[in-house]
């Protein structure tokens, strides 16, 4: 057994009304069957030049063909092919004939009745899908090729034949492939990409025979790759597409930026193409620019661009520059947001500390008259270290480079709860040294 032959139990089969069936394929011989009293007959119309159908399909001229040399059985000229015809139990041996007539002949070519047959029928089906702010969007180009599938038949129970579908592989189409591909129902096609000797080759005849299946048809199938392009401005981006034309939907767009997949794009303020959910405006200047190059104000609560704003030492957040004020009990500038009554929060909330801490205990070492101080506090942000030494009539506070250990302000209140002020550089040498 060759590798691309499948297993019998692996082929998915379908079953069709045998009438049904006689009927489709007396269409795609170029004939049309008729029923009556006294038997099965096809009618063939007299041979004429190929006429193509709504769809751009020619069909063969129709000719005179005969299954079996029964009275009954008999080819019968007519001017128009008749109505689809309604019989009762199919005779045994017509249905024997019908398929014994068609598995001599080349396979019949068929395709799949409803698919695209033009790039024009899927472009609506695509565009609904997506949005462009202020742009447009068209196919950039678009190719749709016949890809051929192989569908095989033998008689089943009752009125029934049953097909099964392969690629030309040998591979056998699951369910879902042939529910995807339309292929329950076929019509005539006079499509011939490739040889039909090539489509049917020994192989598959060998598998048909496995399988107990009669009669080997080549059925057509849409494949289409597509390139679709967003414009705006200047800007442009495209989405290849590719798959079985039927079933081709809209798929998202990875945005060119982010790689957030979308279906909707707009542009910024340089005329980049992004997904329009990455995309913020900024409160102050009115531009639109992604959403992670913003913040939101501490402050304000406004959203804007991060350029604009800079970090508090003391809450860390994002703060406009112009919503900062200088803390009268550090000197240092602070978002409003953490300021009361003119401290911010660091110096708010001092916690105690021993003179063997890293900060205090360097510090004595540089100052030794601050050790007339005492009952240490001390915060930390995220540049400086703020340190208070108590006694008896008042607070000295010092503001504290964390990197150089250099006292950058010193200030002094009177009483535990007097207001603090700068030391002039005289006071400062004071207590200093």
């Amino acid at each position: 057994m060759k590798p691309s032959d499948p297993q019998p139990d692996a082929a998915v089969w379908t079953t069709q009304d045998w009438r049904a069936f006689a009927a489709q394929t007396a269409d795609a011989i170029g004939g049309a069957l008729e029923c009556r009293e006294d038997g099965y007959s096809e009618i063939a119309a007299p041979a004429a030049a190929p006429a193509a159908d709504g769809a751009g399909h020619k069909s063969e001229a129709r000719g005179r063909r005969r299954f079996g040399g029964a009275k009954q059985n008999e080819v019968v000229l007519a001017e128009e092919p008749p109505a689809p015809f309604a019989c009762g139990a199919p005779p045994a041996a017509f249905l024997e004939m019908l398929l014994g007539s068609l598995a001599a002949h080349a396979p019949i070519q068929l395709r799949p009745a409803d698919q695209p047959e033009a790039v024009h029928d899927l472009s609506p089906g695509l565009f609904a899908a997506y949005q462009v702010d202020g742009g447009a969007m068209h196919l950039a180009g678009c190719r749709l090729t016949d890809r051929p599938l192989v569908r095989v038949t033998r008689p089943a129970a009752g009125d029934q034949v049953e097909h099964a579908f392969f690629l030309p592989d040998g591979q056998p189409l699951a369910e879902a492939q042939i529910a995807e591909l339309g292929l329950d129902r076929l019509a005539p096609s006079s499509s011939a990409s490739y040889p039909h000797e090539t489509v049917a080759a020994p192989a598959l005849e060998r598998i048909a025979t496995r399988l107990g299946a009669r009669v080997v048809a080549v059925v057509w199938v849409k494949h289409a790759e597509c390139r679709l392009r967003f414009e705006i401005g200047d800007a442009w981006h495209d989405l290849p597409l590719a798959g079985w034309a039927r079933s081709l939907g809209p798929a998202p767009v990875a945005c060119p930026v982010t790689g957030r997949e979308t279906f909707h794009l707009t542009a910024l303020e340089d005329g980049t193409i992004v997904a329009a959910e990455e995309v913020g405006v900024c409160q102050q200047t009115r531009k639109r620019e992604l959403a992670r190059d913003m913040a939101r104000c501490s402050v304000t609560g406004q959203t804007v661009l991060a350029e604009l704003c800079d970090e508090c030492p003391v809450s860390g957040l994002p703060t406009l520059a112009t919503e900062f004020d200088e803390c009268s009990g550090c000197g240092e500038r602070v978002s409003r947001a953490t300021l009361l009554r003119g401290e911010c929060a660091a110096c708010r909330n001092l916690l105690k500390v021993s003179d063997i801490d890293e900060v205090i205990a360097e510090l004595l070492g540089r100052y030794p008259k601050l050790r007339r101080w005492g009952r240490w506090r001390a915060a930390q942000t995220g540049e400086v270290a703020i340190v208070e030494g108590r006694r008896l009539l008042g607070r000295l506070r010092l503001t504290v480079g964390i990197d150089t250990g250099d006292v950058r302000r010193a200030a002094i209140a009177r009483g535990p709860w007097g207001q603090v002020r700068a030391l002039t550089d005289a006071e400062r040498g004071e207590q200093l040294g």
